[in-house]
């Protein structure tokens, strides 16, 4: 072959492949683009489920150039260490902002959220798409804190300023917190009404607030929409099966109690669901381990415990059952507390650092460390010289191996006799 033909050969050769990789590039970009794009109209319309999913479903690496949206999907599924994972990743110039927003929004939610809120509202004033995320987060961190009230204030300024879904979702789950389930179901069955394609995790709200009123036939109808658009949701599958015993279809409950300890996580719910079903068709024998387990898992949960006591009984073991008795009515105490503590006493006194202190005592005691690490420093955000939180902190640590943080807190409990 002569030398230049074979200079044309490469050369045409190397056009090629440049023309091949710019194919492939732009159509890499396109598609990223579509997927981005995909998502954010997910969340918009509260699919947060989906979004999370699509999210998950791509290439690692889609994670990774698109960190602040990957951030934005794992902390509306409160998934804050995934979130802050996520921000950690490098990003590139264009991203910047958008980073930046999501690192507001994370504080927006955190203890020292006043610390940040005057930027978020001028970010929001400046840019209107960015409005109804950062109400939703100012709204998120207050509930997040046990703040109705003030989460209320913000709600009601916000409706003034938006009718997005967002507003309206919160407004509904305050009106559920504060025990008012009539008027959140009022404002989802308007939501689902006025909406095309409903998200699936309105119907689930609404099938859980009918459960919760009792009214399981109204309930199953919802459950069955949430699990027809999104059917790997391993919680609300869960919640489908209790309506279905309300129903008095128990067999059926069973059969997805079933399918759901095969095929995902050991739910300790699930184990606690089904041991109360077995037990209640007279087969206590059967029910014992599932019950056992569903402690093991969950410690703190009094339904297990007393159904357990009656499985013990019911199977001859009554020196236990009686033991568990006295279990059983510790622990009605405690949550009786602990329901008091976060329904009553910390909406109206909000920064009680000894209430917080004493909910992760309970919280402790019951078999939660995670929760109990996270009242206690909510505590210590509020009043660094916490005696009780300190004091908890600093047993926790010694506890598990950690002298240095146990000194620490230490540090911080006055001594008898110091001056």
């Amino acid at each position: 072959m002569k030398k230049k033909h074979l200079f044309g050969y490469v050369c045409a050769t190397l056009f090629l492949g440049g023309a091949l990789f710019l194919i492939w590039f732009i159509d890499k970009e396109q598609n990223e683009a579509a997927i981005e794009a995909e998502i954010l109209n997910l969340l918009e319309t509260y699919c947060y489920r989906k979004a999370r999913i699509t999210l998950l479903d791509q290439n690692p690496n889609f994670i990774k150039s698109h960190s602040p949206l990957a951030s934005a999907v794992f902390r509306l599924n409160n998934d804050l260490e995934a979130a802050q994972k996520a921000l950690s990743l490098p990003h590139s110039n264009q991203q910047q902002k958008a980073w930046d927003f999501q690192q507001v929004l994370i504080r927006l939610e955190s203890p020292k959220w006043r610390d940040q809120l005057d930027y978020a509202l001028f970010l929001a004033q400046q840019n209107p798409v960015l409005y109804d995320q950062t109400m939703e987060a100012i709204v998120r961190g207050c509930m997040a804190r046990i703040e109705p009230l003030v989460a209320g204030q913000w709600i009601e300024r916000w409706k003034r300023q938006s009718k997005d879904i967002r507003c309206q979702m919160a407004e509904a789950t305050l009106q559920e917190f504060t025990d008012h389930k009539e008027e959140s179901l009022e404002i989802l069955e308007q939501l689902i009404r006025s909406l095309k394609k409903c998200a699936p995790e309105i119907e689930a709200k609404a099938g859980s607030i009918l459960l919760a009123l009792k009214k399981p036939d109204q309930a199953i109808n919802h459950w069955n929409k949430a699990l027809e658009a999104l059917p790997d949701q391993a919680d609300w599958i869960l919640e489908k099966a209790k309506t279905l015993d309300l129903l008095g279809k128990t067999d059926q409950a069973l059969t997805l109690l079933d399918f759901i300890l095969t095929n995902y996580a050991e739910l300790p719910e699930a184990f606690a669901e089904r041991g109360k079903l077995l037990l209640q068709s007279g087969k206590a024998e059967i029910a014992l381990p599932d019950l056992e387990k569903a402690l093991a898992l969950d410690p703190s949960n009094v339904i297990a415990a007393d159904n357990f006591r009656k499985a013990l009984f019911e199977t001859g073991n009554e020196i236990r059952a009686g033991e568990w008795k006295v279990k059983v009515e510790k622990m009605r105490s405690e949550q009786e507390r602990l329901d008091t503590i976060f329904q009553k006493e910390l909406p109206l006194r909000p920064q009680d650092a000894n209430l917080m202190a004493e909910a992760a005592g309970i919280f402790l005691r019951s078999g939660h460390p995670k929760s109990a690490l996270i009242w206690a420093k909510k505590a210590l955000t509020v009043d660094p010289n916490c005696l009780a939180a300190n004091s908890l902190l600093a047993g926790y640590y010694e506890a598990i191996g950690n002298p240095g943080l146990a000194a620490e807190h230490k540090r911080l409990i006055p001594h008898p006799g110091a001056k």
